[in-house]
């Protein structure tokens, strides 16, 4: 009852300062927005908190200002201009016609719910599975520790001492930042952090295509919204209902034979080359499955950026055409920023929706006659491109690409299999851009140009890893795997968008279509399989909820299965400093080793080697310090255990049960004859080496 009735008010601490921000943003947003009163609210949220976390990790690269009371201060502030903003605005004349102030704060609660009823809904959902332990979890709270205990930028590997992160990392610095901001322990804010992705893109998702609805398909809006939430944060492909349904029924029925093994929600994210298995192995995951494993991954992080700026190039394209030349120019600056966003938290998506900017930009034909065109095209280019500088630039100057190039692809996905993934939202994207163009004229064009876009970058995504793929570091039947994972998320939610407006579209009686209820009917039965896959999440995350109480302690399994580990964690986060590093098992991926500097964001000398090698290749004298650290634990006075005092100068060496299962027999007394025993607990120990240099 303690665990649950403190998370409960952690989660309500959290939300109540997103939606203090919400109400903020909303206010100073006003009418002046061209997308729509709930897409300020979900845009304007979104855009402070990331806009907040952008300028003060800026700064951070020069100056300590990381810091949680320089967060709460900066937040306070932005808050206080905001209201101000919105108050004076309110001076001036009504909130909306005819509104009065009651009305517009019921308004605000209702839109607010499409956040807050999801975010509930995943919490319940992610209470029973919080635990940070599993897949890449480790890897996602150590970035997030990492930056909560550095005032300065960019966050220390957490995995490789002395050096700095060198991965897309700037989602974990938002959520590091949501972490400061609320001010709770991190091990539950890891968890409220993907209920915030959760929550967000769900109501980004359903205030985007409800926008895009209103004006294309009016009567249908609150079925688009309803469906492109749904959808985009529970759905999935057809491959969960064909193989997770249909299938299992034709086997009971004795029409098939029995498969090897039972279906499991993972399988329609590892399905071509797999099933059958053949030599060209994808992932093509979606939002459903990424938020149910609940890893803190770049391309998750960036969703809502990416629903965020979608939105921006609604709110860009509708302008375009008004003469509100100054609006669309800082719409485009905020369209080369939120780039750069995405830059520097998933750069695939950069590159995807760059490129998508960019052709819708140059195709919207708004820059009139050839002198004065001319003038719109460049300030617009340059704001775009200026944008994109200043938020890149302090990432780009410390990062290191790994990636080499593309190439032409040497096989392609089954027709069959690629109509499973993607066939039914592009069926309908493609019924929402042709019923659209007869109801355009609602409006002003663009956001049919918008549906056009959204349908054409989806269908290039979904296409671009069967043409050619990004050179990585995966090879042999995996090669193009993480250029079809990429592209295809992305691919997913485009299509999605405009797959629901379609559906919309469909149901809206002034659009003329002929044989309105059978398509409607064919459409719901595209529909309605993907979104069969939300029983395989609620059935994946509440199935276990007999066996397991609910919290959102993320590191509640270490209380309880490894005590003395959990002792030395808290310890290390109250009395290490910035600078300090550690000594401790060094292992495999995915498995419990690094859990020290995981945990607390203080860096282990090493920590998993296969994923340094995958964010800096390889490298001979980092795979030397794994034998010294081995060498540490087994012989603390021999020559290699030495060397490695004298070149790493670590901080703190940790002996527990862990270090004594990968690199015994320890020499436990030897160990901590190197310095002082600031820690015990059973048999586990945290030695504080001295300061001054180790002497051969």
């Amino acid at each position: 009852m303690t665990d649950l009735l403190a998370s409960g008010a952690h989660a309500l601490q959290w939300w109540l300062v997103l939606a203090v921000i919400a109400a903020a943003a909303r206010a100073a947003l006003g009418s002046r927005w061209p997308a729509g009163d709930a897409l300020a609210h979900a845009v304007g949220r979104w855009g402070t908190v990331v806009a907040l976390t952008v300028a003060i990790w800026a700064v951070a690269h020069a100056l300590p200002v990381f810091d949680p009371i320089v967060i709460r201060v900066s937040t306070l502030a932005v808050v206080a201009a905001f209201t101000l903003a919105g108050a004076a605005r309110r001076a001036r004349g009504p909130l909306a016609p005819g509104e009065t102030f009651e009305e517009c704060s019921a308004r605000f609660l209702r839109t607010e719910a499409s956040f807050a009823l999801p975010f509930v809904a995943y919490l319940a959902m992610r209470g029973f599975n919080h635990d940070i332990y599993g897949l890449e979890k480790f890897m996602d709270f150590g970035f997030v520790n990492a930056a909560l205990a550095s005032p300065t930028m960019p966050p220390p590997d957490p995995w490789l001492a002395g050096a700095t992160i060198n991965y897309y990392y700037f989602g974990h610095v938002v959520a590091a930042f949501l972490i400061a901001l609320t001010g709770v322990p991190p091990d539950v804010g890891f968890n409220l952090m993907l209920a915030t992705l959760f929550g967000a893109t769900f109501q980004l998702a359903a205030a985007l295509a409800g926008e895009l609805a209103q004006v294309l398909a009016p009567r249908g809006a609150g079925i688009a919204a309803g469906i492109a939430g749904l959808w985009i944060t529970v759905g999935g492909n057809l491959h969960g209902f064909v193989y997770g349904l249909l299938k299992p029924v034709g086997v009971r029925l004795g029409w098939i034979a029995a498969p090897a093994k039972p279906y499991w929600l993972s399988d329609s994210t590892r399905f071509v080359g797999h099933d059958p298995p053949t030599a060209d192995k994808l992932i093509h995951e979606f939002p459903a499955y990424a938020l149910y494993v609940g890893d803190l991954h770049a391309h998750l992080l960036d969703l809502p950026n990416v629903l965020s700026l979608l939105a921006v190039l609604l709110a860009w394209m509708r302008l375009a055409r008004t003469g509100r030349d100054r609006e669309s120019f800082v719409l485009a600056a905020v369209l080369g920023a939120g780039t750069g966003v995405l830059a520097i938290t998933n750069a695939w998506d950069a590159a995807i929706y760059g490129t998508i900017f960019a052709v819708a930009v140059l195709a919207t034909g708004r820059f009139g006659a050839r002198e004065r065109g001319a003038r719109s095209l460049a300030i617009t280019v340059l704001a775009g491109v200026a944008g994109l500088a200043v938020v890149a630039t302090p990432f780009f100057a410390q990062f290191v690409p790994f990636a080499a190039g593309v190439d032409w692809v040497r096989s392609r996905t089954p027709a069959w299999q690629w109509a499973l993934l993607y066939g039914a939202p592009l069926a309908l994207a493609v019924v929402a851009v042709a019923a659209g163009r007869t109801a355009r004229d609602r409006g002003t064009g663009a956001d049919w140009r918008f549906l056009v876009a959204l349908t054409a970058g989806g269908l290039g995504c979904a296409l671009f890893a069967e043409i050619v793929y990004v050179k990585d570091i995966y090879g042999a039947d995996w090669y193009r795997a993480n250029t079809a994972f990429k592209f295809g998320f992305q691919a997913f939610v485009m299509l999605v968008l405009a797959a629901s407006v379609g559906m919309a579209l469909l149901l809206d009686p002034v659009v003329p279509v002929r044989g309105r209820w059978r398509a409607v009917t064919a459409m719901e039965l595209a529909i309605v399989p993907c979104l069969y896959y939300a029983w395989f999440v609620a059935s994946g995350s509440f199935g276990v909820a007999p066996h397991r109480p609910w919290t959102l302690d993320g590191g509640r399994y270490l209380a309880r299965e490894t005590r003395e580990d959990a002792g030395a964690i808290r310890w290390l986060r109250a009395n290490a400093r910035p600078g300090d590093t550690i000594v401790e098992a060094v292992g495999e991926s995915y498995t419990y080793a690094a859990r020290m500097s995981a945990n607390t964001g203080v860096p282990a000398i090493l920590g998993w080697p296969m994923h340094e090698w995958l964010w800096r290749g390889v490298s001979p004298s980092r795979d030397l310090l794994g034998h010294e650290i081995a060498a540490l634990y087994r012989e603390p006075h021999g020559a290699a255990a030495r060397a490695l005092l004298v070149r790493a100068r670590p901080r703190y060496v940790v002996v527990g049960r862990y270090e004594r299962q990968r690199h015994g027999p320890v020499d436990v007394a030897g160990v901590e004859s190197l310095g002082e025993v600031v820690w015990r607990e059973g048999l586990t120990s945290i030695v504080r080496l001295p300061r001054a240099e180790v002497t051969p």
